[in-house]
């Protein structure tokens, strides 16, 4: 699987990662880009892993697994009439 393009980082997350870099470093124009250009890089790569592990963690669990990790409470409410929920969902913002 090949993610073609994951999110980049913003421009006021770079700029705060920045801010935590000594100002006499800052007259260091070569280095600092390629400073900037190594921590999009490194961003890029660890967003592109988190989605990987959340997709295949995703996959390796199945309902039942979901189930079988619930406490028996929970178990049972699940099982129970809720006929406010069409009404909850068709409400919720967003």
């Amino acid at each position: 699987m090949k993610i073609e393009k994951a999110a980049e980082m913003e421009d006021d997350m770079l700029q705060n990662v920045l801010s935590l870099v000594p100002r006499c470093f800052h007259k260091l124009e070569s280095s600092l880009d390629l400073l900037k250009t190594e921590v999009r890089e490194e961003y890029c790569v660890g967003v592109t892993k988190a989605i990987v592990n959340f997709v295949l963690r995703g996959l390796k669990e199945s309902d039942s697994d979901r189930e079988s990790q619930m406490p028996s409470h929970r178990q049972e409410i699940a099982l129970l009439p809720k006929p406010w929920h069409k009404t909850f969902s068709t409400t919720e913002p967003g």
